[in-house]
């Protein structure tokens, strides 16, 4: 997991009962902030050195972009791969200036109604340049068997939860709100910040939506959901039980007595990425 400030390695294994949980988990500060400063070279073999000492022979990647940039997009269900992947960039041709210069992820959301003509599909752009640099600075180090926008495994992890998966997301310069059940999305929202009192108020106008019920708990992840003080405003204002995003309690059983391994927001996204990738590390 490449977040903004941070690269996790995470080893996921298996019980006995075919369960999930973190094998092995270490961290360095090293993020996409670094390798979009300039010259990616040095972070990238401080992650690829960590790779080695992990002996991470197969890694997934998961990436929290310092940008990018989310779209709402309806499509025929009955496309095909190659047709998708053409719509997507006509997509982004209309959305971005320079749309040759990024890549996607898409992201299902769950369906309304069954045999609908139409799928609902949340698209993720992020730079391509950056993932290029990433996959060709990795692969000495480790086979890439795939990549991610970090949004996709916290989607995935609502199919290891018997509820729903309510997250804000307070960062200094966005906010986002998602709701995922069952591994798909339901509902998403994101806010670009131009100050850091904005954050208070898109929380709370998607506190009162309809997608969170009273007594629902909604996850508190970001630099700015470390604001104790707001966050107290944003709870006592909208009456909902926030809580932090804790990997130890969203899914206990990953960690504990099958590992030594701490119980980070890192950690947990790794466990995210089950639904794509069953074994190796990320």
């Amino acid at each position: 997991m490449i977040d903004r400030f941070s690269t996790t390695v995470a080893e996921i294994g298996f019980d006995k009962d075919d369960e999930p949980f973190i094998a092995g988990c270490r961290s360095i500060r090293v993020g996409t902030r670094q390798l979009m400063d300039g010259d990616s070279g040095r972070p990238l073999r401080k992650i690829g050195d960590l790779l080695k000492k992990m002996k991470a022979e197969t890694t997934t990647l998961c990436i929290h972009p310092d940008r990018f940039y989310p779209l709402d997009a309806l499509f025929a269900a009955t496309l095909d791969r190659e047709a998708f992947d053409a719509q997507c960039r006509a997509e982004a041709g209309y959305f971005l200036k320079a749309p040759e210069r990024y890549r996607y992820d898409a992201i299902p959301y769950s369906q309304s109604q069954d045999g609908s003509r139409f799928s609902k599909y949340l698209l993720l752009f992020y730079p391509q340049a950056m993932t290029s640099a990433i996959l060709n600075g990795l692969e000495p180090f480790s086979r890439i068997d795939g990549t991610m926008i970090y949004l996709n495994p916290l989607v995935g992890i609502s199919a290891l939860m018997e509820q729903k998966l309510c997250l804000l997301e307070l960062e200094p310069d966005y906010a986002a709100f998602s709701v995922s059940a069952n591994g798909r999305l339901e509902y998403y929202r994101y806010w670009e910040l131009k100050e850091p009192g904005e954050a208070e108020y898109f929380a709370l106008y998607e506190l009162e939506s309809q997608w969170v019920a009273k007594g629902t708990a909604v996850h508190i992840a970001g630099i700015l959901g470390e604001n104790k003080e707001m966050i107290g405003r944003i709870k006592k204002a909208s009456d909902h039980n926030l809580v932090p995003f804790d990997a130890s309690v969203i899914m206990p059983g990953a960690f504990g007595s099958k590992t030594n391994a701490k119980a980070t927001p890192a950690a947990l996204k790794a466990l995210g990425t089950i639904p794509k990738a069953r074994s190796g590390t990320v």
